[in-house]
């Protein structure tokens, strides 16, 4: 627990700070951010610049919870890797605050709380940045965190072979399951991490050549969770029904959450006119079978 007499209120928040949250990528990055923004304060002595939260308190911060996120909750070391570690990555390079953390574990090992230290980035001067207008012309753009200049293919390949050996390289992947993540062997070879099994040498070429392609998805881990693949799935896609009130050819705008394990679907036809329908997951994959 700590005192809160001292924190930031979300009015206060500079115009700089918004530019920043526009620059994450991932949504818990965003909620950190502001956390950690808010417990630094707004006067030039920080109020706090350290915290530990426990697991359970981080799922409840971040929204995870066992309906959508049930990988995270069993296997705390998956909610770190894809959670916690790309949120603090992004905090780092595109705002004005410095973090770190620590995992701290307990019984069998298991991970209980994560130390963070935070506190605002000295190299960054504000007052300059908001001066000059830096940060307008990236407004509502992304930025990718592996950025490369190289030309061909071979340099390419090179490259992220010498940089990200060991390690994930993007999920979200034409030709695969969103959940699916391929991750580079320390020995070169790429691995699905879904399957265990390393790709074969088509499917790697095919991978090789999609990379390249979308050089911005390198060091791209998206958040999986049951949201995000629905709208995956169907967002922007045209789809024939003759349920729900709708008869005809329709096209999904947006799915989003909606009371309990329901989510809201809004569509349009073919005449510009717009609806929506609550429906379960299975309920929208049923409704949503026959793609135009």
């Amino acid at each position: 627990d700590f005192r809160t007499e001292g924190l930031i209120s979300p009015s206060a928040y500079t115009k700089l700070a918004y530019k920043y949250l526009n620059q994450f990528r991932s949504q818990y990055a965003r909620v950190l951010y502001q956390y950690f923004k808010m417990l630094i304060g707004g006067k030039d002595k920080p109020f706090r610049t350290d915290i530990t939260l426990s697991i359970e308190y981080l799922y409840n911060l971040l929204g995870i919870n066992e309906n959508t996120n049930k990988e995270y909750i069993v296997r705390r070391s998956s909610f770190i890797k894809r959670c916690v570690e790309p949120a603090a990555k992004e905090i780092n390079r595109y705002s004005d605050i410095e973090l770190l953390y620590t995992t701290i574990r307990g019984r069998a090992n298991k991970i209980v709380d994560i130390y963070f230290e935070f506190n605002i980035n000295k190299k960054i001067d504000i007052a300059k940045k908001v001066a000059e207008n830096v940060l307008d012309s990236v407004d509502n753009k992304t930025t990718s965190l592996f950025e490369t200049d190289v030309q061909t293919f071979k340099e390419f390949k090179k490259q992220i072979l010498d940089n990200f050996s060991g390690k994930d390289l993007c999920n979200f992947i034409d030709g695969y399951l969103p959940e699916v993540t391929i991750s580079l062997t320390e020995s070169g070879y790429l691995f699905n991490n879904n399957t265990q099994k390393h790709l074969d040498s088509e499917s790697a070429m095919q991978f090789w050549n999609w990379l390249y392609k979308n050089r911005d998805r390198v060091d791209d881990i998206k958040i999986v969770d049951e949201l995000t693949i629905l709208n995956h799935n169907y967002k922007n896609k045209r789809f024939s029904i003759s349920q729900r009130g709708y008869d005809g050819v329709i096209t999904v705008i947006s799915i989003q959450k909606n009371d309990g394990d329901k989510y809201r679907v809004d569509i349009i036809n073919d005449s510009k006119e717009g609806g929506s329908f609550i429906a379960t997951k299975q309920q929208i994959e049923d409704t949503l079978k026959e793609q135009v």
